[in-house]
């Protein structure tokens, strides 16, 4: 996940605005392939008729791809069948917030992120790498 920016952290309704760069890695081996170099795929009906992980941000109030001026996403399947996928997403993220100490307060904002219809069973999400999560170097 890369953050691309934060804003809007509002005490009355508990909840901030988040703009990020979502990625996806999984592995389907019916979509191996013999071609010398990975695909794209940048057509939503294609990436409809793939299976793809059913993650949601449990406490998102609104989220909302981007697509101005096509639809922010792409997915790479390389020749294995290992499958990139990568959209632009705007949120609206509920925080409870406890004010008792406030302004000498620090608050913790999560963002959850869920499998709709499958069990541990039968998908995990896990972070890839030391470092899964970047940020802006712009963002304060």
């Amino acid at each position: 996940m890369y953050i691309e920016g934060m804003s809007s952290f509002r005490t009355q309704t508990m909840d901030f605005q988040l703009d990020v760069y979502f990625q996806q890695f999984w592995k389907d081996p019916r979509l191996a392939h013999n071609e010398s170099r990975r695909v794209l795929v940048r057509d939503k009906s294609i990436l409809n008729m793939m299976w793809h992980p059913d993650v949601y941000f449990a406490n998102a109030r609104i989220a909302e791809f981007h697509t101005v001026t096509q639809p922010n996403f792409l997915v790479w399947i390389e020749s294995d069948g290992s499958i990139l996928y990568d959209t632009r997403i705007s949120l609206v993220v509920l925080c409870t917030l406890n004010l008792e100490k406030w302004p000498l307060d620090s608050q913790r904002c999560n963002l959850r992120i869920l499998s709709y219809a499958y069990d541990t069973d039968q998908l995990e999400i896990e972070w890839i790498g030391t470092d899964p999560i970047t940020r802006n170097a712009g963002l304060e």
